[in-house]
């Protein structure tokens, strides 16, 4: 019973809701890359870079944790080299989605508690630098 259940969610709940995850990340990546959005610059750069951790993050965790569950060979043959390479990159991928969405409240704390005007031009220039690099 057990088997089947961690083979339902391994195996096909984590593949399928990580093609969806995959999607909607490029998808807001090709959204918040056009200049057409009427939005700041900072605001757009730190989210485009919270959904590539995201995506690599799902990425990741497919290869990681559903894979072996879904191929024998890929379980015997590959898993053991390239999981103990493979986990400090997903723990990386979801810290960096952690601190990113942090910068995201801090950014939009900033804006509206007053600290700086939103309109200001150095905050409306900035390319979200100040954000980024900390993460």
């Amino acid at each position: 019973m057990i088997e089947i259940l961690r083979f339902l969610l391994e195996g096909i709940v984590i593949p399928l809701l990580a093609v969806m995850g995959v999607v909607v990340n490029v998808t807001s990546l090709f959204v918040l890359k056009s200049h057409a959005l009427d939005m700041k610059l900072a605001f757009r750069n730190i989210l485009m870079m919270l959904a590539l951790f995201d995506g690599c993050f799902v990425v990741l965790c497919t290869f990681g944790f559903s894979f072996p569950v879904l191929f024998v060979g890929w379980k015997q043959e590959v898993h053991p080299y390239l999981f103990p390479n493979l986990l400090p990159w997903i723990q990386i991928s979801l810290s960096g989605s952690i601190w990113t969405v942090v910068a995201v409240g801090l950014e939009r704390y900033q804006c509206v508690a007053g600290f700086t005007s939103c309109n200001a031009s150095f905050v409306q220039q900035s390319s979200g630098i100040l954000y980024i690099m900390p993460v």
